[in-house]
C-alpha cells in the first residue's frame, strides 16, 4: 500500500504560497536548481511511504499538529503589539519541530532506511548496523540535543514587509560568518558560534544565535528586517536546501541563486 507523507506540512507550505495557493518549486538537478511548472502547495512536500512503522507516523503528527498550533500563536505574537512573552508549551513545540527536521526529509536520513534495517554513519570511516527502533530512538536524542541548543539561544522574529522569505525542504538553516567546516549537521547546530535561521512564513522569520543571558525565560523579540538582510536569509536558505526550494515570487528564488557576499 503506497501513502504519501508529508515531511513539509501542507498548513506550513501555504504560509509560503500566493492567494490561489500556487507556490512556485525549484528542484535540484546535476547540483543546481531549475524551476518546476507552478503547481499548489498542496502537492508539495511529500514522499510516498516515507515512514513504515506506527510509532514514526505517530511521532511525526504529533510534532506537526502541535507546530502548526504554536506556528499561528507566534505569527499572532509578532504581527501585534503584544508585549509579553510566548508561551513554553509553543516554544517547545516550535523547536520540537525544527529539530526533527533534518532527520525526516528524503534528502537526509530517510535515505538510509532499508526495510528494518538502517546504516547509520556516525563518522565517513564507521558504518554500524542498527535496528529502526534504534535509528528513530538516535534521531529523537540528536533532535534533543538540537533543541537545548535552541532553548539557550537568544531568539528574534524578523518580519519584512516588502521582499518575502523563500523556504526549502530543509526547513532550518544553519550558518557561521567564518564559514568553518565541520564534520556533521550536529557538530555544527552545537557550535556556539552557529546561528540558525528558520522561515515560518512569507513575511516572518525566526533567527536563533547568541547565547541566552537568561534561559530560564522565554522572550522572543521582535524586528523588522531590511531588504538586504532579507536576500542575505534567502541566499542562506537557497544554498542549504537539499532538493527543493519554495516560494510566491519567482524572481525572488532567482536572485537567491547569487553567491553570499
Amino acid at each position: 500500500m503506497v501513502i504519501q507523507y508529508h515531511y513539509n506540512p501542507k498548513s506550513y507550505l501555504k504560509e509560503f504560497a500566493k492567494a490561489d495557493g500556487g507556490l512556485f518549486r525549484y528542484s535540484k538537478k546535476n547540483s543546481l536548481f531549475e524551476p518546476e511548472k507552478g503547481s499548489s502547495y498542496k502537492s508539495y512536500g511529500s514522499e510516498r511511504n516515507l515512514y513504515t512503522e506506527n510509532f514514526e507516523v505517530e511521532h511525526m503528527q504529533k510534532i506537526d499538529t502541535n507546530f502548526c498550533t504554536a506556528r499561528n500563536h507566534f505569527k499572532e505574537y509578532a504581527l501585534s503589539n503584544k508585549t509579553t512573552s510566548v508561551s513554553q508549551k509553543d516554544f517547545n513545540s516550535l523547536i520540537e519541530f525544527i529539530s526533527h527536521q533534518p532527520f525526516r526529509t528524503p534528502g537526509s536520513f530517510a535515505l538510509l532506511f532499508e526495510a528494518n534495517t538502517v546504516f547509520y554513519s556516525s563518522t565517513k570511516s564507521n558504518l554500524k548496523e542498527i535496528t529502526r527502533e534504534q535509528f528513530s530512538e538516535l534521531i529523537k536524542n540528536n533532535a534533543q540535543k538540537i533543541g537545548s541548543k535552541i532553548s539557550n539561544s537568544e531568539v528574534i522574529i524578523y518580519y519584512s514587509n516588502s521582499k518575502p522569505f523563500i523556504t526549502s525542504d530543509n526547513v532550518a538553516s544553519l550558518y557561521r560568518k567564518d564559514n568553518s567546516d565541520f564534520s556533521g549537521y550536529i557538530d555544527m547546530y552545537l557550535n556556539p558560534k552557529t546561528h540558525m535561521i528558520f522561515p515560518l512564513s512569507s513575511s516572518l522569520c525566526l533567527w536563533a544565535g547568541n547565547k541566552n543571558p537568561n534561559p530560564q525565560e522565554v522572550e522572543i523579540r521582535r524586528a523588522e528586517l531590511p531588504d538586504k538582510k532579507v536576500e542575505l536569509f534567502n541566499k542562506i536558505i537557497y544554498n542549504q536546501a537539499t532538493n527543493y526550494v519554495y516560494g510566491k515570487d519567482k524572481l525572488v528564488i532567482e536572485n537567491s541563486q547569487e553567491e553570499i557576499s
